[in-house]
């Protein structure tokens, strides 16, 4: 039974591990798109 819990814990890891690039190129495409929305809206 631990043994499944670990290696469920590894491959959520490695999963989370793939996604991370992802996410954080999201969340400064978002923070870009933020920007420039303030820049029209100030313009």
């Amino acid at each position: 039974m631990m043994d499944n819990a670990k290696e469920f814990g590894t491959k959520a890891t490695n999963q989370v591990g793939k996604l991370k690039p992802y996410l954080l190129e999201v969340y400064s495409l978002n923070k870009q798109a933020t920007v420039m929305n303030l820049l029209c809206i100030l313009k």
